[in-house]
């Protein structure tokens, strides 16, 4: 749902949870959580007439991941609703009009890229989700932020932010509010300053299933002692295979996540 054509910031937050699975069942008590506060409050604050604090504004924002100028928009409508006079709400109501706007300009102005800057690389490779969220909305089942905050237990503010930068670099598209992979691509070259980070992130999330294998995945340790000249010869064999197993991938439907690591490697 697009924020900026809301004029009630607590019918924004009740048609969002309500158009969530489930109707949402759930979603008052994470933002309590989030708010360190009981979930009667936040019962009263969304279907009473208690309204939230500037800070709690800021902080429900943060919850839904709204970008800047989102987060003007929604802690204005809070600033409206609590606002004690009618110059006062004249003012914000102006403010909102101006914010409603911008957001049109930008909506206008969006160039989505094929090809990932620097900066663009520093964001997209410093975390595993954002590489895991745009593989995921490939995925038939998995094209809403709300399921893929689930399948991969990432809040959904969190979800939202990365979704917006993916599909504003190319990586993802959206559609009628469903997300799916996008044509832009990503590579590092061997000698790219986060081609480190790259491998640390996904070796860490192998670390973290290590303990879930099961007998239908793969992990091996072979420490040895052997020669150079067999050394370079694996080292070819294993690059042979990974070309082999990247053009299998490249023509497999898309159904489940999977992530291969291999480190071959002096000690």
């Amino acid at each position: 749902m697009n924020l900026f054509e809301f004029q009630n910031y607590k019918k924004y937050v009740k048609n969002y949870i309500q158009s969530l699975g489930k109707n949402g069942h759930g979603q008052l008590k994470k933002i309590a959580d989030h708010l360190n506060i009981g979930s009667v409050n936040v019962s009263q604050i969304f279907n009473g007439e208690r309204h939230l604090t500037i800070e709690q504004a800021c902080e429900v924002a943060e919850f839904f991941g709204f970008t800047a100028l989102e987060t003007k928009y929604f802690v204005s409508l809070v600033e409206f609703e609590r606002a004690g006079s009618f110059k006062l709400k004249t003012l914000i109501n102006q403010r909102l009009e101006d914010l409603r706007n911008q957001s049109k300009d930008l909506k206008s102005k969006l160039i989505v890229t094929t090809e990932l800057t620097e900066e663009m690389k520093t964001f997209f490779y410093s975390h595993w989700y954002y590489s895991g969220i745009r593989l995921l909305s490939s995925i038939d089942g998995f094209h809403s932020i709300e399921a893929i905050s689930e399948r991969l237990s990432l809040p959904i503010g969190k979800v939202r932010a990365t979704m917006e930068f993916l599909v504003s670099t190319g990586l993802c598209k959206e559609k009628d509010g469903k997300f799916q992979m996008g044509p832009s691509s990503t590579h590092l070259g061997a000698n790219h300053p986060m081609i480190a980070l790259h491998h640390v992130n996904w070796r860490l999330k192998a670390i973290s299933h290590f303990d879930n294998l099961n007998q239908k995945e793969l992990a091996v340790s072979i420490p040895c002692s052997l020669d150079e000249e067999s050394f370079q010869k694996i080292r070819q064999k294993l690059v042979m295979a990974v070309e082999s197993i990247t053009e299998h991938i490249d023509k497999a439907p898309c159904e489940q996540l999977s992530c291969l690591n291999i480190d071959w490697f002096r000690f």
